[in-house]
């Protein structure tokens, strides 16, 4: 890598090429030589916003196909709080597209898991507006 005088010969200035990705909501840096080594990293059963999502599809399946079990009973089974399995549960009300941001690992500063806790609304549209998702017409 070869850097450069500035014009008042005080800096060094170096050009690295290099991109931003964000994964799971966190911000990378890529620089070229490493690209093939990320992507043969990335696992995305890494993120905990993809676990949760995963979790909540299987726990409501489970529960969609039981006629008479309750979210008590699930989570006596799983090993898990029943609190923290219905807050998980409702992921599954998140509109589709949300859900592919989160799988593709798109998404903005304001979502996060510590986000979800409040309130999630019914309506999609309301859910893209409440956490800067892009609003579709």
């Amino acid at each position: 890598m070869k850097g450069r005088l500035s014009q008042d010969r005080k800096t060094i200035i170096f050009k690295v090429p290099m991109r931003f990705h964000r994964q799971g909501g966190k911000r990378m840096v890529i620089l070229p030589e490493h690209e093939q080594a990320r992507q043969d990293m990335a696992n995305p059963s890494d993120d905990p916003m993809v676990n949760a999502l995963s979790k909540a599809r299987k726990w409501q399946q489970m529960l969609d196909k039981s006629e008479t079990m309750t979210i008590a009973q699930l989570a006596e089974r799983e090993g898990v709080e029943r609190s923290m399995m219905a807050r998980i549960l409702r992921l599954t009300i998140l509109a589709p597209d949300i859900i592919e941001a989160i799988l593709d690992g798109r998404v903005p500063e304001t979502f996060s898991l510590e986000s979800l806790r409040e309130s999630i609304p019914l309506l999609w549209s309301e859910q893209r507006q409440k956490w800067g998702f892009e609003i579709r017409h």
